[in-house]
């Protein structure tokens, strides 16, 4: 947070009928930060992940929210990248 200089972490949030815990936030400035770090290398559109990616979808596109998805020392699959960028949600990735 201090690197971007907003937010909060783990912020919580109604995302039309869900309840959506996002990593770092600022309901304000309507901008969030979703970081996924995983060990095995790679993430995958498992059910939880799909979940998540609904609920942010709602914040996207009907609440106006700026949300990023910051991969940091892994990479997605190919469906996971498309889900989220059919929700035109921000892809990064860091080594």
């Amino acid at each position: 947070m201090s690197s971007i200089g907003w937010g909060s972490p783990q912020h919580t949030i109604n995302a039309g009928d869900q309840v959506r815990r996002l990593d770092i936030a600022d309901p304000n400035l309507l901008k969030a930060i979703e970081i996924k770090s995983y060990e095995t290398g790679r993430v995958y559109a498992t059910q939880a992940i799909r979940k998540e990616i609904i609920a942010d979808s709602y914040l996207v596109n009907i609440d106006g929210w700026e949300i990023e998805w910051v991969f940091k020392g892994c990479d997605l699959s190919q469906p996971l990248r498309e889900l989220l960028e059919d929700a035109n949600i921000v892809i990064t990735i860091i080594p």
